[in-house]
């Protein structure tokens, strides 16, 4: 739906759901200020704590260069919705750790996320933090499982994870 109609949606109905759409669309624009003033504007009374809502929220502030208020929002996020899975929102959660600077954290959450995570952004992003913090045997370690691990999955896997895999493909190459 165009901006501008969920803009006048958000404005006359005023309703949480409205204002959800509306932020997923700025974020999906690249506006992620705004983003989180609508998903801020959200979380209010029955919603103060909607988990979809408040990953929503991280998201934005993570794309809006604010590492730390994203780190914030997901352990509010695991504090008041503790049965609340995402695996969206434990990577972005091991970003924001490694985006603050707690790189050996970060590693520990990676390391976690990589194990469950749906494709093959996580562990690349993990053999990434790996390299950065002078793992590279490590690291070339998890690329090279990467890529063998792709060479067992069905075709529309690696369709659908060609530019992750791409990665692996081009740090292996460049640290061997």
């Amino acid at each position: 739906m165009p901006l501008l109609i969920l803009t006048a949606i958000v404005q006359v109905a005023l309703s949480v759901d409205a204002t959800r759409h509306l932020a997923d669309e700025l974020i999906e624009q690249g506006r992620f200020a705004e983003a989180v003033d609508h998903y801020r504007a959200a979380l209010t009374g029955l919603y103060e704590y909607d988990p979809d809502l408040m990953l929503g929220l991280a998201q934005a502030e993570f794309f809006n260069s604010n590492a730390t208020a994203c780190k914030e929002t997901l352990k509010s996020l695991r504090e008041h919705n503790p049965d609340y899975r995402s695996p969206e929102g434990h990577l972005l959660y091991a970003r924001a750790l490694q985006g603050c600077g707690e790189l050996q954290t970060a590693e520990d959450e990676f390391a976690a996320v990589a194990a469950y995570y749906p494709g093959a952004e996580a562990r690349v992003r993990y053999a990434q933090l790996l390299e950065t913090i002078g793992k590279v045997a490590e690291a070339r370690g998890e690329y090279a499982d990467i890529l063998s691990a792709a060479e067992l999955a069905p075709r529309h896997f690696k369709k659908a994870q060609k530019a992750w895999l791409g990665e692996a493909r081009s740090s292996l190459a460049r640290l061997s």
